[in-house]
């Protein structure tokens, strides 16, 4: 008549480990959300964020078009390139590509050249890199950030669309399976 000992405990002890395992989730989470909001945590995201495998390509690349396009409005407009560089610092939303932004700008400050100072702090890829290289050997650096920041979008595109093609098949593929 009577279950055997144990049994009849074990809904009530799954309950029991289910409601633990929502607490602990629900404060890890909060936990995660109070630190990512300190000053350390913040910059630790965003570090991170320009890191991640996939992904990260695409921000670091985002991030220095928008560099490269603020940069050539600041040159075009006669500022001059380190505070064009510090001002372009200023308007970017990740924490850590602007204080690569700010290191480049310490270095350029200090005598370095720019697309020496640009590969250092890892702004830009080595196409990019060489159209800065040219843009300052012949000192026509102020109509340079226009075409890296066309070539750094191009390239954007690219990395942006062909994962979107490829899901766009794969979902075409699997909804013809499923009406077939």
């Amino acid at each position: 008549d009577r279950a055997p000992r144990g049994v009849a405990s074990c809904p009530t002890r799954r309950s029991a480990e289910l409601l633990f395992g929502r607490i602990a989730a629900v404060a890890g989470f909060t936990f995660y959300r109070r630190w990512a909001s300190t000053e350390v945590g913040r910059d630790t995201v965003d570090a991170r964020k320009l890191r991640t495998p996939v992904l990260g390509a695409m921000r670091r690349r985002y991030f220095g078009l928008e560099t490269a396009r603020t940069l050539s409005t600041l040159l075009r407009g006669g500022a001059p390139l380190v505070g064009a560089l510090q001002v372009t610092a200023q308007g970017t939303s990740n924490r850590a590509f602007k204080r690569r932004i700010l290191d480049t700008a310490e270095e350029v400050s200090h005598g370095s050249d720019l697309h020496v100072a640009f590969e250092h702090n890892c702004l830009f890829d080595p196409l990019c890199l060489e159209l800065v290289e040219v843009g300052e050997a012949t000192g026509a650096l102020e109509d340079l950030p226009g075409p890296v920041a066309a070539t750094s979008h191009h390239v954007l595109d690219l990395q942006v669309s062909i994962p979107l093609a490829l899901v766009q098949a794969v979902t075409t593929l699997f909804l013809r399976f499923l009406t077939a």
